[in-house]
């Protein structure tokens, strides 16, 4: 493969890097723009805000499929033609979402988006590796590519923010197509217009395990979304999609394992250490979510604006950056890919320990910087480091298989991540809301006093006394629903700091002897009883 000529004769290095990430940078931020952009989407195509979310669930169910099928698809184009494909798709389906307020069109051409996102994706993933010498291809190819998905999340947000401040959605879309010219000019500079190896016959491809795969997948996510809105199990739309998910799993199970060349290789679930790796990817994923809260307390508790909200996904970005040019640095020296992992989990554990005791009713937004730097390393320094402890944890000759079911976790841990965010601004915030409600009554003196200097107040203001003490027990209750909501961040926080401290904990158990892991085993299962029956007895 690196052979073939790829990039033109006189194209240097870093103009070829600059190329790969203008083409691959448009289709990322697509992805992730309704992700932080929930409630201006859901508005412009009249749809509820969990409808945006699956959106962005059905993209990410069509790339873990299609990057799948793609790796076969990709030897059977002409380089060039076939990225310029999914640049002309991209921007016909950011046209439609612009012109259209059409829902049931804007999900189609998020379908159609995530394919495109995945043999993008895939294309710069190969032009990656084929820069670098061999010994530092994977990590360099890694970098670039991971580091441009980390960072797109909040990049988007700040695009998005800074053009819905002055402008309405549809001129996103316009942005996304102008955002994509730059790709587009270099590839037609840079490239030669080459298969990348032999040819290949598209009809070979698992045509079937991608229909099935991708059903799946769309079926999970749906579960995860909107079970907790539909009281999962009291829904017959969850029970029917449950039951259609467990007779068509096992289906594509067994059919995959027969198969020569199947989609996804599900045998290298053999390997307990590829196992465990994959299990690091969703915890990661999990963990990685709950910023998704944090921006949401600052938006909607603290009344932060968008453009104040650009400065504070700033330090996001930079500690990102610092994160995976760090981690590039260290693995290029030598560092192992674990002991790099266990930096990552301790800098998120850090970072929501310190979130946890930082939700307030008021606060300023310089407070949260520091925070969210630390978030941004340790996001960054986690990435590639697990990916490469996934592709090390099996034999040489199955490195190249282990991608697709590694993006497979990461989708887990992204559909879990929302389940779990659903979960406690549904449950835990109403739950919250009905305890405090009940203990502010009109028996507790504090209560009554501040509702009595509430009610002087819009007196003193020209109020009637009825409607000055209708305005206090309004008052009343967004106090109470707002600090019901704190309660269900900090409770969603402290299930995220047990659950890395549990990581950490197990992965230090790999460097110490039997007798010393079977006591220390033993040590964290006290710790987990008591900490959950402590959490019991509180909801109690």
């Amino acid at each position: 493969m690196e052979q073939i000529p790829i990039f033109k004769p006189w194209v240097p290095q870093w103009l070829a890097v600059l190329t790969i990430i203008s083409i691959l940078f448009p289709s990322l931020v697509i992805f992730a723009l309704y992700y932080n952009s929930t409630r201006a989407v859901a508005e412009f195509y009249s749809m509820d805000a969990m409808d945006i979310q699956y959106s962005v669930v059905l993209m990410y169910a069509t790339v873990i499929s299609y990057l799948a099928l793609d790796s076969h698809l990709i030897k059977c184009f002409k380089l060039v033609n076939y990225t310029l494909a999914g640049i002309f798709i991209n921007t016909v389906t950011c046209w439609i979402c612009a012109v259209s307020q059409s829902g049931e069109l804007f999900m189609f051409n998020r379908f159609i988006q995530g394919a495109v996102c995945a043999f993008l994706c895939n294309i710069c993933m190969t032009l990656s590796f084929t820069l670098f010498r061999v010994e530092k291809a994977r990590i360099m190819g890694y970098t670039i590519f991971y580091g441009s998905l980390m960072i797109c999340v909040p990049f988007s947000a700040i695009f998005a923010n800074l053009i819905l401040n002055h402008f309405g959605i549809d001129s996103v879309f316009y942005g996304f197509i102008l955002m994509q010219i730059p790709g587009f000019v270099l590839l037609l500079l840079t490239m030669n217009n080459r298969y990348l190896t032999r040819k290949y016959p598209w009809q070979a491809a698992d045509w079937q395990g991608f229909v099935i795969y991708t059903a799946i997948a769309s079926i999970l996510g749906y579960i995860l979304v909107y079970g907790q809105q539909l009281e999962w199990l009291e829904s017959p739309r969850i029970r029917h999609l449950m039951m259609i998910l467990l007779l068509i799993t096992p289906v594509y199970i067994v059919s995959s394992w027969r198969k020569r060349r199947p989609l996804i290789q599900l045998k290298l679930m053999k390997n307990g250490k590829y196992r465990f790796a994959l299990l690091l990817l969703t915890v990661f994923y999990i963990s990685k979510g709950t910023v998704f809260f944090t921006y949401l307390y600052m938006q909607d508790g603290l009344g932060i604006d968008p453009v104040s909200m650009v400065s504070i996904w700033s330090f996001n970005i930079l500690g990102l950056v610092v994160g995976v040019l760090g981690v590039k640095t260290l693995l290029l020296k030598g560092a192992s890919p674990r002991t790099l992992i266990k930096l990552g989990f301790f800098l998120l554990l850090l970072f929501h320990t310190q979130m946890y005791f930082m939700f307030a009713v008021t606060a300023s937004e310089e407070r949260y910087y520091l925070p969210l730097f630390i978030q941004g390393v340790g996001t960054g320094a986690l990435f590639v480091p697990l990916i490469m402890n996934m592709v090390l944890s099996v034999p040489k000759r199955q490195m190249g298989l282990v991608a697709f079911l590694g993006i497979g976790a990461r989708f887990l841990g992204f559909c879990l991540a929302i389940a779990l965010i659903n979960f406690y601004q549904l449950y835990s915030t109403n739950d919250s809301y009905m305890d405090m409600a009940a203990s502010y009554t009109l028996s507790n003196n504090i209560v009554q006093n501040e509702q009595q200097k509430a009610i002087e107040r819009y007196t003193g203001v020209g109020m009637s006394s009825s409607d000055a003490r209708k305005r206090a027990d309004k008052d009343l209750q967004q106090m109470t629903r707002k600090e019901s909501s704190l309660r269900a961040y900090m409770n969603y926080y402290s299930f995220i700091i047990g659950l890395i401290f549990f990581i950490l904990f197990y992965m230090s158990l790999s460097s110490l002897s039997a007798k010393e892991k079977q006591k220390n085993r033993s040590r964290m299962a006290r710790i987990l009883f008591h900490w959950t029956s402590v959490r019991l007895l509180r909801r109690s």
